[in-house]
């Protein structure tokens, strides 16, 4: 653990020089092999890692997919365990929109159950978006306007015709002309 927590005294180090307000862990593994006992460290790490970034001014959070909704312990998602035992003042939480929907949830209703702990949005969709029509961003961005989330991010991880550029061109587009988007 001693090797684990320098090698984030390091990063924070490193993202101090960059002057970046948030670091986020992007993934977690867990399994069905994953204990309740297991769920807990995690939260004690995640607390600990958010201890040392506000102690430098940097706010820690942590990025969900699907797999957090695949997964219970003590009868919660994975992502609820999470959201309910992790320090709130340390750590945030990063939704990634699509993969909640994804995972059978909705974006919206965290949202509105959990305003102080998402700091960051990632706005996605399966493609570009807007494209898929599984996503209906209008409720999403009025929930995020509410709580005053101000820091959002779109990503595009896969390309109709593999040309990103196009790509991220129709999602800038869809969101320019979208007029929920602020």
């Amino acid at each position: 653990e001693a090797e684990v927590m320098a090698w984030w005294d390091k990063a924070i180090e490193a993202h101090n020089q960059q002057v970046v307000k948030y670091m986020v862990q992007p993934w977690m593994p867990i399994n069905d092999k994953t204990t309740v006992d297991d769920m807990k460290l995690y939260c004690d790490y995640f607390n600990g890692v958010g201890y040392k970034t506000a102690a430098a001014s940097i706010a820690f959070g942590y990025h969900n997919h699907d797999f957090e909704f695949k997964f219970k312990f003590d009868g919660k998602y994975a992502y609820d365990y999470l959201l309910d035992n992790v320090s709130p003042n340390h750590v945030f939480f990063q939704m990634d929109v699509y993969w909640v929907m994804m995972g059978g949830l909705d974006p919206v209703q965290y949202l509105k159950d959990r305003p102080s702990q998402f700091k960051t949005i990632h706005i996605k969709d399966e493609k570009e978006i807007g494209a898929s029509g599984l996503m209906d961003f209008k409720p999403i961005f009025e929930q995020m306007k509410a709580n005053n989330v101000k820091d959002w991010y779109v990503e595009v991880e896969q390309y109709t015709n593999n040309d990103p550029v196009a790509s991220v061109q129709e999602s800038f587009d869809f969101l320019n002309n979208a007029d929920y988007v602020y």
